[in-house]
């Protein structure tokens, strides 16, 4: 089943590694989302267009 969805190869992978290396990719991504506006307010990067 993992072969025909994921194209997974028990031979050269490993569910084990391949379940942390989607565990660590998915929380690296949410860390981002949630650091990100902090960085870009603190340098000005997200300002309101002025009204003209």
């Amino acid at each position: 089943m993992l072969q025909k969805l994921f194209g997974f190869d028990p031979k050269t992978m490993n569910v084990k590694t391949e379940v942390l290396a989607g565990i660590t990719t998915f929380l690296t991504m949410a860390y981002i989302l949630a650091v990100n506006p902090g960085i870009f307010s603190a340098f000005g990067w997200w300002r309101q267009p002025h009204a003209h």
